[in-house]
């Protein structure tokens, strides 16, 4: 998996996400980030998809030019649409020490044995190996033993929109590598499964359309519900009433709105002109105008997770796009009285809670590559090292060096 560049694409309710990343050393290096805005997708429906074929297409191409190779095969995050878990118990006879193959041949087991209608498997994710007696998360490759039994959670989705996010992807002639739930994602990037082993919590993913809450306790993914509420009622009334673009609304709603500041300033934070004159609007004008609206989703967030309460001392951590939008941990503590944090990746290069699960896609495949199929690289990897590195070892120069544009690449 070490130095194997990969791509993963996501298909966000507003805009088409890349992220390119090489792992070197058990690291993941971010070479290339890209967001594309759209107009296709409606509540997990492809309602325009030369509008998301488009922005596709720009955002390989954009990423492609940058790294000086062709992305042609991606590495996908699904959302976790009406996602169902059914749990399975598989077993491999081994002969003398548990090998590549054996697992390979467990992993193949698993998911071979689960089938779920109008529904269809995503990923399988094994929870725990028994292994002469006794029970362990770690993959016990090289142990000695007779047989080789895994406990493993198989997560469906509704097949019709993995069917529709895959064929917009693959009508751009891209090749799909692999799929990934965005609520697997976002446990192994955010280190859900180890947090929740003696209590729940509770992710919270807030995106401008959808907000999802994810439960995980014992140290395994339950279920996800979506809420009826979104920031994106935030978005409509600025849309409605002042005719604001999306742009400028998430400039105000995600950077100049605090819904736990008591007295926010009223200096003007931004002006435009109409035919009635010029306009201000200062925080305390946003607050007043959209502030409910993020409390009242908070709420809401609070009153769907409170059976949850009762099986212990639930935290929330809250992620996504929206989450960015100060205050939401103070008031989302207020109402629960449970503990809230946000989670931030701290990966350079990709350090906003947009890229969460897409992030837990990499790591995802990079712990289960032991049990996998070998994987291919999103590049022609060949090809690409022959024009960025053996191409650079002719001309002896700190400004044309590999390493030198790898570090300019975020610098378009």
């Amino acid at each position: 998996m070490d130095k194997k560049i990969l791509a993963t694409l996501e298909l966000a309710d507003h805009e088409v996400r890349l992220i390119v990343g090489q792992f070197f050393n058990g690291r993941l290096n971010v070479l290339k980030v890209e967001r594309v805005a759209h107009e296709g997708i409606r509540n997990f429906k492809i309602i325009n998809s030369q509008s998301v074929r488009q922005a596709i297409i720009k955002s390989i191409t954009n990423a492609s030019e940058n790294i000086g190779g062709e992305i042609t095969r991606v590495l996908v995050c699904l959302p976790g649409v009406d996602l169902q878990i059914r749990d399975t118990i598989q077993t491999v006879q081994i002969n003398q020490f548990v090998t590549g193959q054996d697992l390979e041949n467990l992993y193949e087991r698993i998911v071979s044995h689960s089938r779920l209608n109008n529904h269809v498997l995503i990923n399988a994710n094994i929870t725990r190996f028994h292994i002469n007696g006794m029970t362990t998360r770690k993959v016990p490759l090289n142990e000695k033993c007779r047989e080789l039994t895994a406990e493993a959670d198989c997560y469906f989705i509704d097949k019709t929109v993995a069917f529709d996010y895959l064929k917009v992807i693959e009508s751009t002639g891209l090749e799909v590598l692999d799929i990934v739930i965005d609520d697997l994602g976002l446990a192994k990037e955010a280190g859900l499964f180890e947090q929740s082993i003696h209590n729940p919590v509770i992710a919270v993913t807030l995106e401008r359309d959808t907000t999802k809450l994810s439960l995980f306790n014992k140290g395994q993914l339950l279920t996800n519900i979506f809420t009826d509420d979104a920031v994106g009622m935030a978005f409509e009334k600025f849309e409605s009433v002042y005719g604001f673009t999306a742009d400028i609304s998430q400039r105000l709603i995600y950077y100049n709105l605090d819904v736990s500041n008591v007295s926010p300033t009223e200096d003007p934070i931004f002006a435009w002109n109409t035919k009635k004159g010029e306009h201000t609007l200062s925080q305390k004008d946003v607050l007043d105008f959209v502030g409910n609206e993020v409390i009242h989703l908070l709420d809401q967030i609070h009153k769907t997770s409170t059976p949850i309460y009762e099986h212990g001392e639930a935290t929330f951590m809250l992620t996504g796009e929206a989450s960015v939008i100060e205050g939401l941990p103070e008031i989302l503590k207020t109402a629960s009285q449970k503990n809230v944090s946000t989670y931030v990746p701290t990966t350079f290069g990709v350090k906003d809670p947009v890229f969460t699960s897409m992030l837990g896609v990499f790591y995802h495949i990079k712990d289960t590559a032991v049990y996998r199929k070998a994987l291919s690289s999103s590049i022609d990897e060949t090809g690409f090292y022959n024009k960025n590195i053996y191409r650079e070892t002719k001309h002896d120069t700190k400004s044309e060096s590999f390493t030198g544009r790898l570090k300019n690449l975020f610098i378009d």
